[in-house]
């Protein structure tokens, strides 16, 4: 397990495996440009985006992105996986990302997140509140959201 608060861009290979870890939003520059030459993915992760969450300001960073997200999911047919602060904020993500990847009302089951990790936790500004506490799916190639 590893924190997943990066202050910079990383990569991470083992057995086969890569995974890049990115610091920023999907139609940043350089993220895009990262994105745009490793198509197509197996996953996409989003730790924490905020798309769920009730406030406007956390929110809008994120909107440019969502275009892009859909062409990444839907279009490439890959995966996505989802990190909230809570199942209510899991669920309102959903909503927003069913509009936009166009796959009708998105439910996918949320699961508590095995891999939280408290130390990602801010314990003096929202007490109990952690990033990642949940997470949930939804894979394009097979049209189901979080069954497996």
């Amino acid at each position: 397990a590893f924190s997943i608060w990066r202050s910079r861009d990383e990569i991470l290979e083992k057995g086969g495996l890569t995974i890049r870890l990115l610091v920023g939003h999907l139609h940043d520059e350089d993220v895009l440009r990262c994105l745009q030459k490793d198509r197509p993915f197996s996953i996409i992760a989003l730790f924490h985006s905020g798309l769920g969450c009730a406030f406007q300001h956390v929110v809008d960073p994120w909107r440019p992105s969502l275009p892009l997200l859909q062409d990444f999911v839907v279009a490439d047919r890959s995966n996505l996986l989802a990190t909230s602060w809570t199942r209510e904020e899991a669920r309102v993500e959903q909503s927003l990302l069913s509009q936009y990847l166009g796959i009708g009302v998105l439910k996918a089951k949320i699961f508590d997140n095995p891999f939280a990790d408290d130390r990602d936790c801010d314990v003096e500004s929202q007490p109990g509140v952690c990033p990642n506490r949940v997470a949930w799916w939804f894979s394009a190639s097979e049209s189901t959201a979080g069954e497996h």
